[in-house]
């Protein structure tokens, strides 16, 4: 059974391109799945702009809104 996501994030607003399809507009993230990276069922933080996913962000905003996004925009994390 996969690890349930920590959270999810939905895209929307006025800087999106036209075709995007709905189901791009969703960012799951949650625990380590095991043999991967990490402690299994840790959660990594997620680090959201330009330069963590470009090509993501390319295809799912306009011009415009790409360039006003940060490299590093900004970061989850889990707390205690």
């Amino acid at each position: 059974v996969p690890p349930l996501p920590l959270f999810s994030l939905e895209l929307g607003g006025e800087g999106l391109q036209n075709d995007v399809r709905e189901e791009d507009l969703k960012i799951i993230h949650g625990p380590v799945a095991p043999k991967t990276e990490g402690p299994a069922g840790s959660c990594l933080p997620l680090l959201l702009g330009r330069s963590a996913q470009r090509s993501f962000w390319q295809r799912i905003l306009c011009s415009n809104a790409f360039y006003a996004m940060s490299r590093q925009h900004l970061q989850f994390e889990v707390g205690e």
